[in-house]
């Protein structure tokens, strides 16, 4: 155990290496203005298993862009694996493509409904360029996480607790958007600006619409790449297409263990994945690596996977089912194996990395109780360690994984319960709710807890990297409502410092109505018109951008402030009983938590909570008189 101890700790210590080290590849590189038309050679990729085999190219010509890669190589490849495969797929992205036995750039685009055996090869001289662009400042550990599907373990535990401890000095530095030029690389020790932008947002759009039209050939091409899903429903998958603007396939799943300390070095060729999570629910990009330098360092796929700039997310092995022929395009169908490093560059060039270091991720427990089978099952899973992408897939992978282990995507009642941890989170911040819906309850189920996510790691204040989740989400087929259907009190006027009997007349969903009585207190300070309200909870809307409370004159300023009223909004599950002023202009300045704090503290609401969705708003006039006129 202390020799394990050390050894992570010290794997904690090491640190990304400053952007703009030249990246040599392995491999003898041919220069591209060394490349001419009729000129063969071969590329390599995996067609099936692990195998890396070769086939024969030949160079058209060289296809100049105003875009980036400015550059591409045009090809066409023969003999018989690309028959068998009906031509190059998906999933061959980054395939090397050699000739005279020197590297001259990666296989990365193809056309959609083109001619499948021809496409267009990325330069490796713009691929070893992805180094000189500007990286996280991310602490990554060189000992490889578990992946394993079962219990967590001892091991697991303590990787967790040793990336709590790291995770808050990372990814601080803002990300630069400037591209490397060579006059950028050759003032590597000047100050570069944060931000710089050469065109208004319109005019670039005009740009590309023009460039469209200028260079059809270039600009329909389509980069060789897929997503691969596993342990999710299909509608999920064809709503994870939508949000990432990629063709989303159904693939396998590997064992998903630690790889071997004799596990063989990743080479050219091999099959690799970019993942973007992993465990019981796998989602991944398939590609091929293109080279590795002597320090460790690799480059893949000839183009970007979302262009997302500089990034931390694991790069895995994968094992190639075969290619699946089609119309459109034939793609390779993978999974991903095991955790062999890290993307830490997402470009137009191609993504790059380190092999044996591995990034913090989010873990996700998900707990699905199925109420009418009486079933509960646990799955575990991790996402990339980016706020922006888990806001994103959270939903999907929810809902996708839900729907799978419920059998069933109609409407009901789900309760969910959520608790984030993470850097300067309390201990034991969670929220709950109730959600109805007589379509497709889940959707709606997942859609605040994405909300949820989103304001906490997306807040202004503080990092809370890396992010832990625990989910539990408590489904039924039945319609769980509780109707407000009456109210009444024992006297119409009161006196400041009187008790109040409300009597409630509440009815679950098609069943008898049930009569409940709670008591309010009237403030020693209340004077004039007031109403006494039986209503149901009312949730921020999950499409609030703003998230801010309704007041007049504050906005939160702080983490603490914004994780209280997080937790203490209003609740569809909640019955609330309150007296309301008809004139609260006084109360303007107070977040709702806080007026919801100090109504309780003075016994002027009271709130319950429920296995139901409330619904209903009903109220009576109260007056209060003045201490004099107190009746006896």
């Amino acid at each position: 155990m202390k020799r394990f101890l050390a050894a992570a700790c010290a794997a904690l210590a090491l640190c990304v290496p400053a952007a703009g080290q030249p990246f040599v590849p392995t491999e003898p590189i041919m220069p591209l203005a060394q490349v001419r038309a009729g000129m063969k050679g071969y590329a390599k990729t995996v067609f099936s298993g692990s195998k890396v085999k070769s086939f024969p190219v030949e160079v058209l010509g060289v296809v100049s862009k105003k875009d980036r890669p400015s550059k591409l190589i045009l090809i066409r490849a023969s003999g018989p694996d690309i028959d068998r495969a009906g031509g190059m797929a998906s999933g061959m992205s980054g395939s090397p493509v050699y000739v005279n036995g020197r590297l001259i750039g990666a296989f990365s685009f193809g056309w959609d409904f083109g001619d499948p055996k021809m496409g267009l090869v990325t330069p490796i001289e713009q691929m070893m360029e992805l180094f000189d662009y500007p990286g996280r400042a991310q602490k990554l550990a060189s000992v490889r996480p578990l992946l394993s599907k079962k219990r967590d373990t001892e091991l697991e535990r303590r990787f967790s607790e040793l990336y709590d401890q790291y995770a808050q000095n990372a990814a601080k530095k803002a990300d630069g958007v400037l591209a490397p030029t060579p006059e950028r690389r050759a003032a590597k020790g000047k100050s570069i600006p944060d931000f710089e932008f050469s065109l208004p947002q319109d005019i670039a759009a005009a740009e590309a619409e023009e460039l469209t039209h200028k260079e059809p050939a270039v600009a329909d091409t389509a980069a060789k790449m897929y997503v691969t899903a596993d342990g999710l429903s299909r509608r999920a998958l064809k709503k994870l297409g939508d949000r990432l603007g990629m063709r989303v396939v159904e693939g396998g799943s590997g064992d998903n263990t630690a790889a071997s300390e004799k596990a063989k070095p990743l080479k050219p060729g091999d099959a690799v994945s970019a993942m973007l999570a992993w465990g019981d629910v796998a989602l991944d990009v398939s590609g091929t690596l293109t080279a590795v330098d002597r320090d460790g360092r690799f480059i893949a796929f000839g183009h970007s996977f979302k262009n997302w700039g500089a990034v931390a997310y694991p790069l895995a092995k994968s094992e190639v089912y075969g290619v699946i022929g089609s119309y459109e395009s034939p793609f390779k169908l993978t999974a991903s194996q095991r955790l062999v490093g890290t993307v830490t560059q997402d470009r137009p060039e191609g993504i790059a990395g380190w092999l044996g270091r591995f990034p913090p991720a989010v873990s996700v427990r998900v707990e699905i109780e199925d109420l009418d089978s009486r079933r509960t099952v646990v799955r575990r899973f991790q996402m990339i360690n980016d706020e922006h992408a888990v806001v994103s897939l959270l939903p999907e992978l929810l809902a996708g994984l839900a729907d799978r282990e419920l059998a069933r995507e109609s409407g009901g009642t789900v309760r969910y319960d959520v608790t984030v941890t993470g850097d300067g989170m309390p201990d034991d911040w969670s929220v709950n709710d109730v959600v109805v819906a007589d379509e497709d309850v889940m959707s709606d189920a997942v859609s605040p807890i994405a909300a949820l996510v989103s304001n906490v790691v997306g807040n202004p204040y503080r990092s809370v990297s890396p992010v832990g989740l625990k989910i539990k989400l408590s489904a039924s087929s039945q319609i769980r409502k509780l109707i407000v259907e009456g109210i009444s009190v024992d006297r119409s006027e009161v006196a400041p410092g009187d008790t109040v009997t409300v009597t409630a007349t509440l009815r679950p969903w098609r069943r008898q109505p049930v009569i409940r009585s709670f008591t309010l207190k009237v403030p020693e300070d209340a004077a004039g018109g007031y109403t006494v309200a039986l209503r149901q909870g009312n949730p921020a809307p999950t499409d609030d951008a703003d998230n801010e409370p309704a007041v007049t004159d504050r906005r939160l300023s702080s983490f603490e402030q914004l994780l209280y009223e997080l937790q203490t909004r209003e609740r569809s599950c909640e019955v609330i009983v309150e007296l309301v002023s008809q004139d609260d202009s006084g109360t303007r300045s107070e977040f709702p938590g806080e007026v919801r704090r100090r109504k309780m503290r003075e016994g002027s609401m009271r709130i319950f909570r429920s296995d139901y969705v409330v619904e209903g708003n009903l109220q009576v006039p109260l007056n209060v008189l003045e201490p004099k006129k107190k009746r006896s």
